[in-house]
C-alpha cells in the first residue's frame, strides 16, 4: 500500500510544505487577534462570541467555501475540533445570525487585526507597493458597497490593507486616507508606492511623500497637459523652454523589452531621463513634488483576443517618480504592478468566486472580501505554489488542514 506522505501541499520553491521553516511561530494566533475586534452588539443576549464567527468564515475559506453558508457547513462538520478553541454551548451559528453580524462589524477592526497578526509573527511585507480598486460584480443595491481598493505588496504578494469605496472615482480620497494610518505608514516607509492614471495628481503624490514613500505614477489622458509635456520631450520636438534637446537626449536611458507570449507579440520601449532642469521646469509647471524621473513608454504589437481575432497594440504612457530610477528597474516594476490584478483581484473571481456573491448589505461585502484577502495573503506569504491546489488538499484532508491552521499560526 502506498503511504502518502503527511506534507502534500507543494512550495514555490518545488519542497512539499514545512511550516515550521516558512512562519515564525509565536504565541499570539490570528484567532488570538482576532478577539481585538470590536464587537457591535449589545451584551444582554448574545449567544456565539465574535470570534468564532469570523474563524469559521476565515477557516472555511482555507478549504475552498466561497459562501456563508459552505463555512458554516465546514463549522458543522468540524465541531470536534472547533470545541478545542470555542465552547459551542449553543451550537454553531446560523448563516442568516452571521450575515446579521457581518453587517455590523467594522472592517478596519478585522484589517487591524491581521496587521496585528503580521506584526506578532514579524512579518515584512516588502519595499513596493502597488494600490489599485476592484468592483464584486454580484453586489447590487443603491446603497451597497461594491467596490472594493487595496494596497498590495509586490514581494510577498499580500495585502496591507482595503477599503470599500462609493465609486471609482472615490478611491482617490480612499488612498490619502489609508496613507495616514499609523500601521499602514509603518510597512510603506521608505518603500516605492505604485498607483494607476487615476491618482496621478500632486495632492496624491505628496500624500505619498508624507507616508515617507517615493511614488512612481502614470500619467494618462487625465494629465493631459502633463501628458503633452512629457510626450514633448520625448518624441523628438525640440521647443522645450530653457533646455537643449541635443544634450538632453544623450541622458536618456532605454530600454526595449519583447514578450512573445501568452497569445502576444508586444515590444514596449521604456525611455527616461533625470535631467534636473527639466525636471525642475515640469516640477514648476504641475506642482508634482520631488520629481526626479520623468519617462515614457510606447507599446507596439498584436494581441489575440479570447475569439481568436487579432488585435493591434499601439500605446504610449508616460510616467514619474520622485526616485531616481533605471529604465531596467522602471520595466520591472511597472510590470510587477499588474501583480495587484492577476495575484489578488483574479484569484478573488476565479477561485473564491467573489463576483458571483450576493451579500450586499451594511459591511457584509467589505468584511468577506477582505477576509478572502486575508487568505490569499496567508497563502502567498507561507508561499504555496497554487493557492487552488492547496484549497483542495485541505478540502479533502482534515488532518492537513488542522496542522496547516496550528503551524501557520491560525489557532
Amino acid at each position: 500500500m502506498e503511504t502518502i506522505p503527511q506534507h502534500t501541499v507543494c512550495l514555490q520553491d518545488g519542497t512539499l510544505c514545512n511550516f515550521r521553516k516558512r512562519l515564525l511561530r509565536k504565541t499570539t494566533s490570528l484567532l488570538t487577534c482576532f478577539h481585538t475586534v470590536a464587537d457591535p452588539r449589545k451584551k444582554r443576549g448574545i449567544r456565539h462570541e465574535l470570534p468564532l464567527f469570523l474563524f469559521i468564515l476565515f477557516a472555511g475559506m482555507t478549504t475552498g467555501s466561497t459562501t456563508l453558508k459552505d463555512c458554516r457547513l465546514w463549522a458543522i462538520h468540524n465541531k470536534k475540533f472547533l470545541r478545542k478553541f470555542f465552547l459551542l454551548k449553543h451550537g454553531v451559528p446560523d448563516a442568516t445570525t452571521i450575515s446579521d453580524l457581518l453587517q455590523k462589524v467594522r472592517p478596519e477592526e478585522i484589517v487591524d487585526a491581521y496587521l496585528c497578526f503580521l506584526k506578532m509573527l514579524g512579518i515584512t511585507l516588502g519595499d513596493v507597493f502597488s494600490a489599485d480598486g476592484k468592483t464584486m460584480r454580484g453586489v447590487t443595491g443603491k446603497d451597497a458597497i461594491r467596490h472594493i481598493f487595496s494596497i498590495f505588496s509586490h514581494a510577498l504578494h499580500a495585502v496591507l490593507t482595503q477599503s470599500g469605496v462609493t465609486q471609482k472615482e472615490n478611491e482617490i480620497p480612499v488612498l490619502r486616507n489609508l496613507l495616514t494610518l499609523e500601521e499602514v505608514r509603518r510597512d510603506i516607509k521608505g518603500a516605492l508606492f505604485l498607483a494607476d492614471a487615476l491618482h496621478a495628481n500632486a495632492e496624491s503624490a505628496q500624500a505619498i511623500l508624507d507616508a515617507n514613500a517615493d511614488y512612481i505614477l502614470v500619467i494618462k489622458g487625465n494629465q493631459k497637459d502633463f501628458f503633452d509635456d512629457i510626450y514633448t520631450v520625448f518624441s523628438g520636438q525640440e521647443d522645450i523652454p530653457g533646455t537643449n534637446y541635443q544634450t538632453l537626449r544623450k541622458g536618456w536611458d532605454t530600454i526595449t523589452v519583447t514578450e512573445k507570449k501568452r497569445k502576444r507579440d508586444i515590444t514596449t520601449t521604456y525611455t527616461l531621463t533625470h535631467d534636473r532642469e527639466l525636471c525642475s521646469y515640469l516640477k514648476q509647471q504641475h506642482a508634482f513634488p520631488q520629481l526626479q524621473t520623468i519617462g515614457m513608454l510606447r507599446r507596439k504589437g498584436i494581441r489575440i483576443t479570447k475569439d481568436g481575432t487579432e488585435s493591434p497594440v499601439d500605446e504610449t504612457v508616460c510616467f514619474v517618480s520622485s526616485r531616481s530610477v533605471s529604465a531596467l528597474e522602471i520595466s520591472t516594476l511597472l510590470r510587477n504592478h499588474w501583480c495587484i490584478e492577476n495575484n489578488l483581484h483574479w484569484v478573488k473571481d476565479f477561485i473564491f468566486l467573489e463576483d458571483r456573491q450576493t451579500l450586499r448589505l451594511g459591511n457584509a461585502p467589505q468584511n468577506m472580501s477582505f477576509l478572502r484577502s486575508m487568505c490569499i495573503s496567508i497563502f502567498n506569504i507561507v508561499k504555496f505554489a497554487s493557492i487552488s491546489d492547496a484549497l483542495h488538499n485541505f478540502a479533502k484532508s482534515k488532518e492537513l488542514h488542522y496542522q496547516f491552521l496550528k503551524k501557520a499560526a491560525i489557532v
